[in-house]
């Protein structure tokens, strides 16, 4: 009996989290209520405050199941103990648009996330924590790419901060594009050839310093 009604409780928080995935993504965080999530789910809103306190608990446990495992690749790719952190950080870039042209859930989250950056102004505890989560991942790439310069895998002219937002920022537009107009890029086939495009710029000039300003960071 116990066994099944844990079994329960976890199918119960599934239903609730993929209903609030659906509803977000579709509606905005902003727009959409803990009484739409439960009705799209089936359950009662007590049932929902058994498994989260509040909507952005809610959020937060969506963050952690889709992104948490990129974050903890991001962090073991910057390492000290990681020997290859330039191959380790290409599986990454190559996972992450893989995973999005793939899995319509994680399309629902990224539609989601780029929904709370740019247009869901009213839900600021939410966006500030997305910030915050944000930041912390271009810290990481930062310190992965100059861990790639430590092992001399990419130039000592990289500007490495800059390098970060440049690949951050290429990688979103890549998706945003391929969500918006599939035909103008197959993601699923290109996402190698993109990310070592993107890699390679950054061994040939993309980013560097100056000449005159070479120097650490």
């Amino acid at each position: 009996m116990v066994r099944r009604t844990k079994e329960e409780a976890q199918a119960t928080r599934r239903q609730i989290m993929d209903a609030a995935l659906c509803l977000f993504s579709q509606h905005g965080v902003s727009r959409t209520s803990l009484v739409d999530i439960a009705r799209q789910s089936d359950v009662t809103r007590g049932a929902i405050y058994w498994h989260f306190c509040n909507k952005e608990e809610l959020f937060s446990a969506l963050w952690q199941e889709f992104c948490g495992p990129m974050m903890q690749l991001i962090v073991a790719s910057s390492e000290a103990s990681e020997p290859d952190p330039l191959g380790k950080l290409r599986l990454l870039l190559i996972e992450m648009l893989t995973l999005v042209a793939e899995n319509p859930r994680h399309q629902q989250m990224f539609r989601i996330l780029h929904s709370l950056l740019l247009r869901d102004v009213e839900d600021t505890e939410l966006r500030n924590m997305l910030s915050l989560e944000l930041r912390f991942y271009l810290e990481r790439l930062h310190d992965a790419l100059r861990h790639a310069i430590d092992k001399q895998q990419l130039p000592a002219r990289l500007d490495t901060r800059r390098a970060a937002v440049f690949l951050q920022c290429t990688l979103d537009g890549f998706i945003l594009n391929w969500l918006s107009r599939h035909e103008d890029l197959r993601l699923p086939e290109q996402a190698v050839e993109l990310v070592d495009g993107l890699l390679l710029a950054l061994q040939h000039g993309a980013c560097w310093r100056p000449a005159i300003a070479d120097g650490s960071d």
